[in-house]
């Protein structure tokens, strides 16, 4: 998996933006075939933990700073595509 970080600084404050640039999916598979039906994203709960432990950080460096993370970081939702 690969992603992007990137920041933003405006009117004294900083946004980051994090974005999946390229990734692997898995498919199970039936007697040598491939069914229709869902793939997984690989290391999507690697990608998730980072940002978790990223986010601490921030928090732990500036305790006031306002921090949103926009998504699930702990289910697997988003793991099926």
């Amino acid at each position: 998996m690969e992603f992007a970080l990137e920041a933003v600084t405006e009117d004294e404050a900083t946004k980051m933006e994090s974005t999946i640039t390229r990734y692997k999916q898995s498919q199970s598979t039936y007697a040598g075939f491939i069914p229709t039906g869902q793939k997984k994203m690989l290391a999507l709960a690697a990608y998730r933990k980072w940002i978790k432990n990223f986010s601490t950080s921030l928090r732990e460096a500036d305790p006031s700073a306002q921090i949103d993370v926009n998504g699930p970081l702990t289910s697997s939702v988003g793991e099926w595509i």
